[in-house]
């Protein structure tokens, strides 16, 4: 699995957790619709850093957190 694979993953198990909508996360973080979208989609091949900050934020989850799951291991991720 990709990184924009698995930060997409992450992100569609919490907003469905939480039962927070998307366009919620793009009122709360001022980023366009697009762009949520586009990353929370798998669309998004590049995501910036500070981007996913606002997301993960506006979540109210801290990035050690959303970062510590197996998802995200070295050996689950390809290049």
């Amino acid at each position: 699995m990709k990184l924009n694979e698995a930060v997409a993953v992450k992100l569609q198990a919490i907003i469905k957790e939480k039962g927070i909508s998307k366009s919620t996360i793009c009122k709360i973080t001022k980023l366009s619709r697009s762009t949520v979208y586009r990353i929370v989609n798998e669309k998004n091949k590049d995501i910036r850093s500070d981007t996913l900050a606002k997301i993960v934020l506006s979540l109210n989850i801290r990035l050690r957190d959303f970062f510590a799951d197996s998802i995200f291991k070295f050996e689950n991720l390809e290049d």
